[in-house]
């Protein structure tokens, strides 16, 4: 098994992000699905973070979708599937991830362009009540429109994704 490890200075963090890491790694610790990435160890060793995680040679979804152009109906069903997986098993764990578009969504190789990884948890948040899910966070091109608005959410918690 090959690992990748990510280095973090700890110097050039401020208190917010430094806060974030370690959120991002209690949560990663808590998850074990075969589509959410692996996190095998977190260690600091002054002045660094260190993460090691998995590696995932297949590179992102939005760079794969770039190279290929389009999918077939059947791979796009494919790569949906196996995203939805990784998201009902964190909703189960009561994780809402806050930030999921294709560059946070892994291939794990070159050959297998349809089976996802979720990756960065830095903006994941443990959901114990429904207020949680009322900061606005995340990449604001990939925000759902209706953010901040709890009913609607808790309505439609997906958008329309047909799979068949």
């Amino acid at each position: 098994m090959e690992l990748a490890i990510k280095v973090i200075s700890v110097d050039k963090c401020n208190l917010q992000e430094e806060s974030r890491i370690m959120n991002e790694v209690a949560i990663l610790q808590s998850l074990n699905h075969p589509n959410i990435l692996r996190l095998h160890d977190f260690f600091e060793e002054s002045p660094n973070f260190f993460i090691v995680m998995e590696l995932m040679e297949g590179g992102d979804v939005f760079d794969k979708i770039v190279e290929k152009t389009q999918y077939t109906k059947r791979d796009a069903q494919e790569l949906v599937r196996s995203l939805l997986k990784g998201v009902e098993y964190i909703h189960t764990r009561h994780v809402a991830h806050r930030d999921l578009k294709p560059q946070n969504l892994l291939l794990s190789s070159l050959e297998n362009d349809v089976l996802v990884k979720i990756a960065d948890f830095s903006f994941a948040r443990r959901v114990h009540t429904p207020k949680s899910l009322f900061t606005r966070c995340g990449t604001p091109t990939y925000v759902v429109p209706i953010c901040g608005v709890l009913e609607s959410l808790l309505l439609s918690r997906w958008w329309d994704i047909p799979l068949s």
